[in-house]
């Protein structure tokens, strides 16, 4: 049996010291698939032995900029690299964001040549690749459009990913049935009305969906919630990825 290697090219926030932005790379098959583009995206796919220019599939979870910053280098990249042509699955909100932020890698690079498409991907819609991954968008509760995802792993089941999102009763009722579920937990427990105003997650709302599935990982922590999210994870099937971490799901 095949398994599948999710790597963490990032686990924070917008702003932690601590840690890169957060962003995930899926390798399945031989099938790779780019979830968010933080900032460092590229040089950690670098560092992990995956050269930038050869990603050809990118799925935006929503536009704000700490989740399609990295969309820049990696298109600056891809001006001088080449590659595959690049294809960006996100909601139709972000689609102005994530344009410009491409298009703003090309032009300093003044090279061109690079071939992209932004294609749509909502609620209930899917995207494909390589006959062996299927990415469903399921609806988020953030201040802006945005997708968490279930990503099917054909012969193996599916992982869930919170993008950015207060809990949800999407994700809750899947969790059980995933291999794996990422929550972000943005906030500590204790700051319940700021997560709801921000649309964000405790660590304790994270926990509290994430250990329903056969590894719950949290990510996407700020350095208030980052010493919780790491109490939490001890002696439970919770764990707290490093920047970098490879997690094997079987």
């Amino acid at each position: 049996m095949s398994c599948a290697e999710l790597y963490f090219l990032g686990t924070g926030a917008a702003v932690n010291p601590r840690r890169m932005q957060s962003s995930l790379l899926l390798d399945y098959m031989g099938v790779t698939v780019l979830v968010d583009a933080s900032c460092g995206a590229a040089n950690a796919l670098e560092a992990l032995g995956y050269p930038p220019e050869s990603i050809g599939a990118v799925v935006v979870t929503h536009g704000h900029y700490d989740h399609v910053c990295g969309l820049g280098l990696l298109s600056f990249i891809k001006s001088f690299r080449g590659g595959p042509p690049l294809k960006l699955y996100s909601p139709p909100a972000a689609e102005g964001v994530v344009r410009s932020v491409v298009e703003a890698g090309l032009r300093s690079s003044a090279r061109g040549g690079v071939e992209y498409s932004i294609l749509p991907l909502r609620p209930g819609g899917e995207a494909g690749f390589g006959g062996v991954v299927r990415v469903r968008g399921l609806r988020a509760d953030h201040t802006v459009e945005a997708l968490s995802l279930e990503i099917g792993l054909a012969g193996l089941g599916f992982i869930l990913v919170s993008g950015d999102t207060r809990p949800t009763e999407e994700l809750e009722a899947r969790a059980p049935r995933a291999l794996a579920t990422v929550h972000e937990a943005t906030l500590p427990s204790g700051m319940v009305e700021k997560a709801a105003a921000t649309g964000h997650s405790t660590v304790g709302e994270a926990v509290g969906v994430a250990s329903k599935s056969g590894i719950g990982l949290l990510y996407h922590l700020t350095p208030e919630s980052e010493e919780e999210a790491l109490r939490a994870s001890r002696g439970t099937r919770v764990m707290v990825p490093q920047d970098l971490q490879a997690v094997k799901i079987c």
